[in-house]
């Protein structure tokens, strides 16, 4: 009669388990989407380099150099980053997949 509990309280954490794996996924999911999003949106601090025209104007041709070289570094940076973090969720979606894969097989 034990193994008959045992094995219904096993089943119930396997189907947490798998609600807790899936919702992890959609979430994991929805942030690839919002990264995309963030990421067709780094060419727009290219505006940044407007900002060369008055800091020449006001300080000189160097600060304006100064202004277009942190406008790049600026973008490289984002691109960069949000980059990384879509790597990451990818990576976690498929750990998650293979750890789902395991649980389903035992």
């Amino acid at each position: 009669m034990q193994s008959g509990i045992l094995g219904a309280v096993n089943a119930s954490e396997h189907a947490e388990r798998v609600k807790k794996y899936e919702a992890e996924i959609a979430r994991l999911e929805a942030q690839l989407v919002d990264l995309d999003g963030r990421l067709a949106r780094i060419p727009r601090l290219g505006f940044f380099a407007v900002l060369a025209i008055p800091a020449w104007v006001l300080w000189g041709f160097a600060w304006a150099v100064v202004s277009v070289i942190l406008t790049v570094a600026l973008m490289v940076t984002g691109a960069y980053l949000l980059r990384t973090r879509r790597e990451d969720n990818e990576r976690d979606i498929s750990d998650i997949k293979r750890d789902m894969a395991r649980l389903s097989e035992s």
